[in-house]
């Protein structure tokens, strides 16, 4: 009865009167002995606190739902228990165990054929896949999703489906295909009174129409979810919300708005733990803050935003998603194999009933005949079990040999990873060692340094960060490299601009080696290319340079057209190399690392970078160099097209 009224409550989006029934329920069934009902309010009780924001409390209930459940051993409760478990982690921005929970949920509910219930959790999935940008693979079991729920006219799962394929083309910038996917979900979570569910998708449909350009849309639509999170009583969305505003005015230089709106957003994620929401509001913060011209507190806000984004270990999760479907497929063949060995035996025992009725039907015609059909058939059945083995040793061959390279492969790959690791950490150790060393000489109370000391530690300790953060940002690209999932965003890019933002931030290192840079490139010379890899393909050219070039010297960078392409030279007077070392560069191959005329360190994957993001460019790069004379990097790209 309780339970029941509190289902009334829910759907009147009475949630504090539906909460105090499902409590009620909870108590009588646990006094009853109810177990069953005592697990259905719990996860009752769960749902709403979700809906709330509360979601400490819903990880609670929906525990104690499973507990129950799984002592009652009741599959498709401890399915929906599971899944509910994920999606409050989810929120949390705990992928890791989100994936745990679905992959529980999912294999239980194909266990009991419950296709609803693989539809919500393939889409569950699916978002992880989404979070990792594996877009083909989240293109794929969304597809398969939408048809499932098309067959069983599912109108929820459709609605999420659609929901999350607006996400994905968001993702991969297809702005108008997620405006329409959009739509449809807002209008299937309506019929379905899921207004939570409506304010998170209205965040993505404002979102498509903001990155379009057209801010009157968008933020007419982040107003409507506003006012829907507030109806819900949805902390999650109505902390989205604030943080979308806070990009639109951000975007419209309406900076002190912008940071009105994103302190209200960050106070309610930290304060209810939305670890992914918070991880952007602190991009955005740093953004804002550099704007301001206050660099101290864009520093500190972009560390909390790398921070957390380490925190979230989506490489680990990666890793237990590919396992995960390693796993899947392994156990799907093996009983496809079941199946097929079961119907063989099937078909083997029709085979000898029909062969016994034939030899029973014909024993009239002589005990000379019968001998002959018993000989031919064991004849024929001991050449197809012959064969049979014979394919099978075949299969277990080819098998055996797969493996075998699977394992050198994988031996390869460990000892590039332990050797990576050796000439990183050797790497990280010297800046660690400044930056430790000159923190202590400025926190030492025995000793007051000068003001020309203070500022001779500092730019000690920040040559050091920046180092640091090279090497980081050098081998996340590696990583991500070896991991395949950087793709390429072409666009029309002014060359100058981006040299002389590069020399700007080694205007420090330029300075301290008193190194003049000869710039000679027009002002309206644009390239087509990856911003992102453009960035770091310079980025570590310039620091190469700057590294091998001796105190006094110059660096020469120009550009010169070669019919549709562009050739950019950048050439330093400094230490050069040899041609051994050019080719092992030039193979795709490590360099052991060497020391600049500072005595820099090095561990030679900038170049190897440079190399690989060249290569999936389709651009062209060489190198010229001769022993105490200097190099010359070449880099071809496309001119922009002139619309």
């Amino acid at each position: 009865m309780l339970d029941n009224l509190g289902d009334t409550f829910q759907k009147l989006h009475s949630l504090d009167s539906a909460i105090i029934c499902y409590e009620l329920a909870a108590k009588y069934a646990t006094m009853a002995g109810n177990r069953e009902l005592e697990a259905f309010a719990y996860s009752s009780l769960g749902i709403l606190k979700w809906r709330l924001g509360n979601y400490n409390d819903a990880l609670n209930f929906h525990f104690k739902a499973y507990k129950i459940r799984k002592e009652l051993n009741l599959e498709k409760s401890i399915a929906m228990s599971a899944n509910n478990i994920g999606v409050v982690y989810w929120r949390l921005g705990n992928y890791e165990n989100a994936l745990q929970y679905y992959v529980e949920s999912l294999n239980i509910r194909e266990k009991i054929n419950d296709i609803p219930g693989i539809v919500i959790a393939n889409n569950n999935i699916g978002y992880i896949y989404l979070v990792l940008e594996q877009f083909d693979r989240a293109k794929s079991i969304l597809y398969e999703s939408l048809h499932r729920s098309e067959e069983i006219n599912y109108s929820f799962g459709k609605a999420y489906t659609e929901h999350l394929l607006s996400i994905l083309n968001l993702k991969l910038k297809n702005y108008d295909s997620s405006i329409e996917y959009s739509k449809r979900a807002i209008q299937g979570y309506y019929n379905k009174y899921e207004l939570n569910s409506v304010a998170n998708c209205m965040n993505y449909l404002g979102e498509a129409y903001f990155e379009k350009g057209e801010f009157k849309r968008a933020n007419s639509v982040f107003k409507a979810a506003l006012d829907t999170a507030l109806k819900a009583n949805d902390k999650f969305s109505f902390a989205t919300t604030l943080k979308n505003f806070a990009k639109i005015k951000f975007k419209q230089k309406r900076l002190s708005e912008a940071e009105k709106h994103l302190k209200q957003s960050l106070s309610i994620s930290e304060s209810e733990n939305f670890f992914n929401l918070s991880i952007e509001s602190y991009l955005i913060y740093s953004q804002i803050m550099k704007e301001k011209g206050d660099p101290k507190k864009a520093l500190e806000f972009f560390e909390k935003y790398s921070n957390s984004l380490n925190n979230l270990r989506l490489e680990q999760i990666s890793a237990n998603v590919m396992e995960w479907e390693a796993k899947r497929k392994l156990e799907k063949s093996e009983n496809e194999n079941l199946l097929l060995k079961e119907k063989n035996l099937i078909n083997q025992s029709q085979i000898v009933l029909e062969k016994q009725k034939f030899f029973w039907s014909t024993i009239t015609i002589g005990g000379l005949i019968v001998l002959l059909i018993v000989f031919i058939w064991f004849f024929l059945f001991k050449r197809k079990t012959a064969k049979l083995m014979s394919e099978q040793k075949i299969q277990l061959e080819i098998a055996n040999k797969l493996l075998t390279q699977m394992n050198i492969d994988l031996e390869d790959g460990v000892q590039t990873k332990n050797k990576l690791i050796s000439l990183i950490a050797h790497d990280l150790k010297s800046p660690f060692n400044s930056l430790l060393n000159y923190a202590a000489l400025l926190t030492d109370k025995t000793h007051t340094p000068t003001a020309e000391e203070i500022d001779q530690y500092g730019m000690i300790i920040m040559r050091s960060s920046q180092r640091l953060y090279e090497v980081t940002e050098n081998l996340l690209n590696w990583s991500r490299i070896q991991m395949k999932r950087i793709q390429t965003y072409m666009e029309s890019i002014n060359l100058k601009e981006t040299i002389e933002y590069i020399l700007y931030m080694y205007k420090e290192n330029l300075n301290s080696k008193n190194i003049k840079i000869n710039l000679k490139i027009n002002d309206n010379t644009i390239i087509s290319s990856d911003k992102n890899m453009l960035n770091v393909i310079l980025r570590n050219i310039v620091s190469n340079a700057l590294k091998f070039s001796r105190n006094g010297g110059t660096i020469n960078i120009s550009a010169q057209k070669e019919n549709n392409n562009l050739v950019l030279g950048i050439k330093d007077e400094g230490l050069g190399m040899s041609q051994e070392k050019i080719d092992l560069i030039t193979q795709g191959n490590f360099v052991v690392s060497s020391s600049g005329t500072a005595n820099e360190k090095g561990t030679g994957i900038g170049l190897k970078i440079c190399f690989d993001f060249m290569k999936m460019l389709n651009n062209k790069i060489e190198i010229q160099s001769e022993i105490d004379k200097g190099t010359t990097f070449s880099l071809t790209f496309p001119l922009a097209t002139k619309n």
